[in-house]
């Protein structure tokens, strides 16, 4: 009994510490795709807000500027390459704000011995161990190995 709750501890120590080293770059590192939704803003033109959906080629299509390719964009290269095609002809230094609205484009099932089994959102990079902390996290009964594996530089 002793040595599972050694175990339990120790992984749920492991899991907050890698958690607050991921956490700040976490926010920022969701790239977009297909199905998501995003809100778009510019500064001082307010005819030009949209609340969009990023279509199946991973486009949208917004004002002045006609589609532009947004799959596989972090927010903050959204409103980068928004801000250049609209500097080009349009809007002088315009101020371009990109917020997610909803998580579509990604999702992982997560089934078996876990307290709430089905289908989540995933909002940002994680690992399996947050995986399964949105399903409630595992049974009581349920047998756990978990190991880190070192990942591959990309």
């Amino acid at each position: 009994m002793k040595k599972k709750q050694f175990v339990s501890i120790f992984c749920l120590f492991v899991y907050f510490v890698f958690a607050f080293l991921t956490a700040a770059s976490a926010l920022d590192d969701y790239v977009v795709g297909p199905e998501d939704e995003i809100s778009i803003t510019v500064w001082d033109h307010p005819d030009l807000t949209r609340k969009i959906r990023i279509n199946l080629e991973g486009k949208i299509s917004f004002p002045l500027i006609g589609e532009v390719k947004v799959a596989g964009l972090t927010p903050i290269d959204i409103e980068k390459k928004i801000e250049e095609l609209l500097n080009k002809d349009y809007i002088i230094n315009p101020q371009v704000t990109v917020v997610i609205e909803s998580y579509k484009s990604s999702n992982v099932s997560i089934m078996g011995e876990v307290k709430m089994p089905g289908s989540y959102a995933l909002t940002r990079r994680m690992t399996v161990v947050e995986a399964l902390s949105l399903a409630g996290g595992l049974l009581s009964e349920a047998p756990a190995v978990l190991r880190k594996r070192p990942v591959a530089a990309k």
